[in-house]
């Protein structure tokens, strides 16, 4: 058995029936929280001395584009190459890279969106994130010229122990509605979540209120930050998880992150990166990000 003591932290636990501390000890075994409290001994532990810190559970990074890392800082130049341009070794180098800064930045679980050409590149991919080590949702959406046929078979593809394979669609309102209504069936027939861009641009608003049949629990949708007010109620009557990159989407001109109009509707959004090439690679630049666009959008003059 391993254990980990931490000791003398300033500890927030972040939970509804769990106090926080001004400074307390957290015992971690086997990789799980087995006791916090303001003074615990643990035979046998590694030790750690968290005196002036704060300790408290990992951010999670709810949606980013890890391929992209490689163009951090570098949304000037125009759209990075698209996912036929990448070999394995570029995206094992790319997805390493971005798990790696993201633990760095406090992130422990990340949710990337991937377009594998082939199986050696989400082979590359699920590689890292195995090597990173943190946990991982792999989002497989479908590169141009990759075949459907195809893409369902990627969905397949054994994980890592921490990596969880999800299904990327296309986004409602680009492409006719049976195309999303026959790849979100591939997804729930391969037993994986689906995570689609939504609401993008003002030509695919109404677009998620048309699938109001197809939405569940099992979607996740991301931006969504020119949704009409019906799409944004079907979201809610059908428990949609809604996930925002606010720093990328105003730098990339998707528009103002729509945190009041969910907020209203009682749905708490997550948060991503997003991508790097215009945006900060850190989880708490997203939190300011959200509070901060959405204070002009409402707050009395």
């Amino acid at each position: 058995m391993s254990k980990l003591l931490l000791k003398g932290g300033c500890v927030l636990t972040l939970g509804q029936r769990t106090p926080n501390h001004t400074r307390a000890d957290v015992l971690v075994e086997n990789g799980r929280i087995a006791e916090v409290a303001p003074s615990v001994r643990a035979r046998d532990a590694e030790v750690v001395d968290a005196t002036d810190t704060i300790v408290m559970p990992g951010f999670v990074d709810a949606h980013r584009v890890l391929a992209h890392t490689l163009f951090r800082g570098a949304g000037h130049l125009g759209a990075p190459p698209a996912a036929g341009h990448y070999e394995a070794d570029d995206l094992y180098a790319a997805t390493l890279l971005g798990l790696l800064s993201s633990a760095e930045a406090g992130s422990t679980t990340v949710v990337d969106w991937v377009e594998p050409r082939d199986r050696a590149c989400l082979e590359a991919v699920l590689r890292a994130h195995e090597d990173a080590g943190l946990r991982s949702v792999v989002v497989v959406a479908r590169a141009a010229g990759v075949s459907f046929e195809d893409w369902k078979r990627l969905l397949t593809l054994p994980a890592p122990a921490n990596v969880v394979i999800a299904a990327g669609s296309d986004e409602p309102g680009r492409v006719p509605d049976a195309d999303i209504q026959q790849q979100w069936a591939a997804a729930r027939s391969s037993g994986v979540r689906i995570h689609a861009r939504a609401g993008t641009s003002t030509e695919t608003a109404g677009a998620v209120a048309r699938l109001a049949g197809q939405l569940g629990p099992d979607v996740t949708l991301v931006h969504c930050t020119r949704l009409s007010p019906e799409d944004l109620d079907a979201i809610k009557a059908a428990g949609v998880s809604v996930v925002l990159a606010p720093s990328q989407e105003m730098a990339d001109g998707v528009g103002m992150p729509p945190v009041q109009d969910l907020m209203d509707r009682q749905l708490k959004p997550g948060l991503g990166v997003g991508g790097e090439r215009r945006a900060p690679g850190a989880a708490l630049a997203q939190i300011g990000a959200g509070i901060s666009s959405n204070h002009p959008r409402h707050s009395p003059l």
